[in-house]
């Protein structure tokens, strides 16, 4: 019999899963700079570096210097291509 506390650690890993099956299908979503590292691997601040050299495509949502940046799914997806066919990402660092 399965404990209340194992029952909800695997609720949590496929709602999860879920969530990631739907980012998967939706070239809409955007990732925020702490979320574009997490998945790169990298720091925040080259995150920064990369959206202040333009590497790839980014948006604020309003004026104001503390507005949030956003980047597209579609968007990172090119740069990460780009990356692997000019072997800046490490292809392991991807899986």
């Amino acid at each position: 019999m399965e404990s209340y506390s194992h029952k909800k650690d695997n609720w949590k890993l496929e709602e999860q899963a879920i969530h990631q099956r739907e980012i998967e299908s939706d070239d809409n979503y955007t990732y925020t700079i702490s979320e574009v590292s997490g998945l790169l691997k990298v720091s925040r601040q080259t995150i920064w570096n990369w959206v202040k050299a333009k590497k790839f495509n980014s948006f604020k949502f309003g004026s104001s210097i503390k507005s949030p940046v956003r980047i597209k799914k579609v968007d990172l997806d090119a740069y990460v291509e780009r990356s692997k066919r000019n072997k800046i990402i490490c292809p392991k660092c991807m899986m």
